[in-house]
């Protein structure tokens, strides 16, 4: 296992020269620096939003970044066992993908259906089922209506998204993966074709926020995470790009983000915005792995306490949500914006720190606890 120290050196050590993921790679190693600081930032953006603030902090945009890390971690390791290997064994992937995700969610679930039970609320067969089966965003484009009752679990929307990813990505990179200018131009035909049909999809008043939950959608925010992975490590020209812009890649990519936040256009917030934040993110990624600034931020993401939360974030954000329903049941906080702001702050804190506190219960009683059956089937995670 890789101490926090190492890690700290390693991200150090970019400094003298650039990260290069197929280099890191030929060593055997599976760590990413960085990655788990990014999914602490992200989880942070979503909580903070979630708990009344979302006219400040952008809690969709925590969303796009994990969707992008999530492309961007598991094409790389795809391709990685392509090369090592020759194949990829699907089965394999599929097992450690819901060893991985699904006890702590099952258990999530089942502990607060028991909670809601006891206290007198019904649970809908059908948005348990939705959550268990990892179709809640469906269910949310079609069900928005009983949103305002019982249990939402609605959050569990993006797991939805990335559950449906991984069990389509894999075979179409096993079908192309040996002529790569073949999956890079499919991933390329994703980006072009998702805006248009999020555009279509709006023309033709598709129900609910059809745009942000759908799967196919959002297939895009996934698509430029394994496009960045396919070019770092086939294409020498997009590398040798990578390096000569590097440093300007990085603050123009945070510029993009911040005008998605800015633009406020309904039509632009529910098309080109997630194509726009694709790209910002894949230009930050690019100025913190080939750039000489990036060491340094990467240094920033490798702290001990980043990695902590970056390692908790999908607990984090499994119980994060829940919170709010109790507040709402116990206290009659409906809406945490009402209260006065110093209630409001303090609220919010202590909501994030029992968030935490509940996701590294669920790390340590339910993930530890099958990490070695993950082992079993080809899982490095310590």
């Amino acid at each position: 296992m890789t101490s926090t120290t190492d890690r700290m050196s390693e991200a150090r050590s970019l400094v003298r020269k650039p990260y290069d993921f197929t280099v890191k790679e030929a060593a055997g190693k599976t760590h990413i620096p960085g990655l788990n600081g990014m999914r602490a930032i992200a989880v942070m953006l979503v909580i903070i939003a979630h708990y009344g603030f979302q006219d400040v902090v952008p809690g969709g945009l925590g969303v796009t970044i994990f969707f992008f890390i999530s492309g961007f971690l598991i094409c790389t390791l795809l391709l990685r066992e392509q090369e090592k290997s020759g194949t990829i064994a699907i089965k394999a992937f599929y097992v450690r993908r819901f060893l991985r995700l699904a006890p702590e969610m099952y258990v999530f679930v089942g502990l607060t259906a028991l909670y809601f039970f006891v206290r007198g609320v019904p649970v809908e067969l059908g948005r348990a089922f939705a959550a268990v089966a990892y179709w809640m965003n469906y269910y949310k484009i079609f069900n928005l209506s009983s949103e305002g009752s019982g249990i939402h679990w609605g959050h569990l929307w993006s797991l939805a998204v990335e559950e449906h990813f991984y069990l389509t990505f894999p075979l179409l990179v096993l079908a192309l993966v040996k002529v790569p200018k073949r999956l890079m131009l499919l991933l390329t035909i994703i980006l072009i074709v998702c805006p248009i049909y999020r555009a279509f999809t709006l023309i033709e008043n598709f129900p609910g926020h059809y745009t942000y939950y759908a799967s196919e959608a959002r297939a895009d925010s996934l698509a430029y995470g394994c496009l960045l992975a396919c070019l770092a490590r086939y294409s020498e020209g997009a590398v040798a790009l990578f390096r000569r812009f590097a440093n300007p890649a990085l603050p123009l990519g945070i510029l993009v983000l911040l005008a998605t936040l800015v633009l406020r256009n309904e039509f632009f917030r529910e098309t080109i915005r997630y194509s726009l934040q694709g790209i910002g993110i894949g230009m930050i990624f690019i100025g913190l792995y080939y750039g000489s600034l990036g060491p340094v931020l990467l240094e920033w993401l490798e702290t001990p306490i980043a990695d902590w939360l970056g390692k908790l974030s999908y607990a984090i954000y499994l119980w994060h949500f829940i919170l709010l329903n109790v507040i709402d049941m116990e206290f009659g906080v409906a809406d945490m914006r009402a209260l006065p702001m110093g209630q409001h702050l303090l609220l919010t804190a202590v909501m994030t720190v029992i968030s935490i506190a509940l996701a590294q219960a669920s790390y340590l009683l339910v993930y530890q606890n099958f990490v070695r059956l993950r082992r079993n089937w080809g899982s490095h995670a310590a």
